[in-house]
């Protein structure tokens, strides 16, 4: 009679041993550095579990600002150069374009939409990053939904009123 083979996993039976707080850590630790990990966790966590409106508010401003941390560097080294390849301004466009409709489209807390708006008024006006639309959109899709649309009201430069 053959033996049956049995298809263990190591990390699976270190996650089994070990206890909800060590894997807690485990998981900020990897997200802190890592805005992607911590976007996988934002989004599984939200597929997963049943969240008040503030939590879930709370989490699509997390998610918003793990795509700019995403795609910062990119966009930095794009206005650093004065643009650059074709990949990378589409993977930009591509991380602005999703942050604007989870801005369109839910209720992200004023203050995070207030501190994406101060990130993305730099490169608007440097314009050197040759993605003045997606960077004008993203703006404008910050005082979408909120209150204070008195720092969106006014044009400057084209785009927005610079009052905090």
């Amino acid at each position: 009679m053959a033996k049956k083979k049995t298809n263990t996993d190591s990390l699976i039976e270190l996650l089994e041993a070990a206890k909800p707080e060590m894997l807690i850590e485990l998981i900020v630790e990897l997200a802190e550095n890592q805005p992607d990990v911590r976007l996988e966790c934002f989004n599984y966590l939200k597929k997963h579990l049943s969240l008040s409106p503030e939590q879930k508010s709370r989490s699509e401003g997390e998610i918003v600002m793990a795509l700019w941390r995403e795609l910062y560097s990119d966009l930095y080294d794009l206005d650093e150069y004065g643009g650059g390849d074709y990949d990378k301004e589409d993977g930009v466009t591509d991380l602005m374009q999703e942050i604007q409709k989870i801005l369109e489209n839910s209720t992200v807390e004023e203050e995070v939409r207030r501190k994406l708006l101060d990130e993305v008024e730099p490169f608007i006006d440097s314009g050197n990053a040759r993605m003045d639309d997606s960077l004008y959109d993203l703006a404008y899709a910050t005082c979408q939904n909120t209150r204070a649309s008195k720092r969106c009201a006014l044009p400057k430069s084209g785009c927005f009123l610079n009052q905090k």
